[in-house]
């Protein structure tokens, strides 16, 4: 047990890493290898060269030597930069860490940015600790379970749920049923944790969640979906009923029912690293302007059993890859055998008024020609609408390390001439191709 450090000196290195977290640019351990090793996972996406977290690390420095790595088993690695790969009980030191799931193990004096640090399973012959050990670790993003965290720092980690943490900082981030000793946390919310000694600003505590069950299911229900429908994925709800199981289980449910995920060409290596479980759950998406997603496949983006009801693809301006079209309607319809609701949105790449110069916004003919065929081939007539419409864009009003403590202010773009089609299955029905 280390000797207890003064509220002081607590204070003091808080401030100090408030104001270190202001700067984005991201800092290698003291004893990182040169030229830079990284190892990666997720190989069937190929060499990940271009991936912004890994050039902020490269930027100025030797190119990088790449290794493949789906998964680290009870390795020892010192100075290395491991992307995206799942690793199971290994020694790591001043090594860089970013979008991996962590099984146990220790962690010194590393850099971990959006992992998931989980307790590890006990194995066949394996007798080693099951709890991850975390030293002098800066950990940026992410989350934490049962694990031991001493003499590091934590920034925008939510939640970290069940762990040891000592002589620690953490800010911007969410606790459950914790204990931290000597800490200095900092814009925090904390529940059922126990706080011995430390600093603590601007933290916000509580102790249950059992007055939500004062209301019936169904006023609960409403609850959870104006949380989801304000702040979707940013809401801190479903963290923070997590420690009673049945609210949990009943916001789970609801935003999995309500919640829209998109899928973009921008965001599908993060939807591919989402666990298979939470994959199955998803019951509508929304493909937005995808232009590089393979769509051949389904079973690359969802697990066999999941259960989709309502597609939206939406295409803008004038160049349409219809292949993308006809893959959803005839292979993903069939793959699922669920779908309720499909909706095809195109709008105009910018905006326009009567009296402009050009002429007046039309879908192309390729898209045209797709939605007459799928009003054949589905045996069901779409919904046409047409209008005008804006996309709300969020954006922080502050810091980005202020995480889901500050809303989002959301903002509208610009006003775009908008086509819509809609198919619904008929009561008893799902839709499908058929064309046989």
């Amino acid at each position: 047990m280390t000797s207890v450090e003064s509220s002081e000196n607590i204070e003091a290195r808080l401030n100090d890493f408030i104001k270190d977290s202001q700067s984005l640019a991201p800092g290698l351990p003291a004893n990182h290898q040169d030229p830079l090793i990284i190892l990666y996972g997720q190989t069937h996406l190929g060499v990940p060269l271009h991936h912004i977290k890994l050039r902020e690390i490269e930027a100025g420095r030797e190119a990088p030597e790449f290794k493949a790595c789906e998964v680290l088993l009870r390795g020892t690695l010192q100075g290395h930069v491991l992307f995206q790969t799942t690793i199971h009980n290994s020694n790591l030191k001043d090594c860089i860490l970013i979008a991996c799931t962590i099984y146990g193990g220790r962690i010194e004096t590393s850099q971990l940015t959006d992992c998931r640090i989980r307790k590890k399973a006990f194995g066949e012959h394996d007798t080693s600790l099951t709890t991850p050990f975390m030293s002098c670790c800066n950990i940026d993003g992410g989350n934490a379970y049962d694990t031991e965290i001493f003499n590091s720092t934590a920034n925008r980690v939510g939640p970290i749920q069940s762990c040891v943490i000592e002589s620690s900082l953490a800010i911007y981030s969410l606790g459950f049923d914790s204990t931290l000793s000597s800490c200095g946390v900092y814009e925090s919310k904390l529940h059922n944790c126990e706080v011995i000694g430390g600093i603590k600003n601007s933290v916000i505590e509580s102790k249950n969640t059992l007055n939500f069950r004062r209301f019936p299911g169904e006023i609960r229900k409403m609850i959870f979906l104006n949380a989801i429908e304000i702040d979707g994925l940013t809401t801190g709800l479903i963290a923070a009923l997590r420690p009673d199981s049945l609210l949990y289980s009943e916001v789970l449910e609801t935003f999995y029912q309500e919640y829209i995920f998109v899928l973009s060409d921008e965001n599908q290596e993060v939807f591919k690293s989402v666990s298979k479980t939470s994959l199955q759950r998803l019951t509508k998406i929304y493909l937005k302007g995808i232009n590089v997603v393979p769509t051949s496949d389904a079973s690359m983006y969802f697990p066999i059993g999941t259960k989709i009801t309502s597609i939206t693809m939406e295409f803008q301006g004038r160049l349409v890859d219809i292949h993308h079209f006809y893959d959803i309607t005839k292979v993903w319809f069939k793959y699922f055998g669920t779908v309720l609701n499909f909706t095809v949105v195109w709008k105009d790449s910018k905006p326009w008024k009567e009296g402009d110069f050009r002429v007046p916004p039309d879908p192309p003919e390729v898209l045209k020609t797709a939605i007459r065929v799928a009003n054949k081939w589905l045996k069901i007539e779409s919904v046409f609408v047409k209008g005008k419409s804006q996309e709300k864009k969020r954006i922080n009003t502050g810091h980005s390390n202020l995480g889901m403590f500050r809303k989002p202010r959301v903002i509208l773009g610009p006003e775009l001439e908008t086509f819509t089609w809609t198919w619904l299955a008929q009561k008893g029905s799902v839709l499908t191709w058929n064309s046989s």
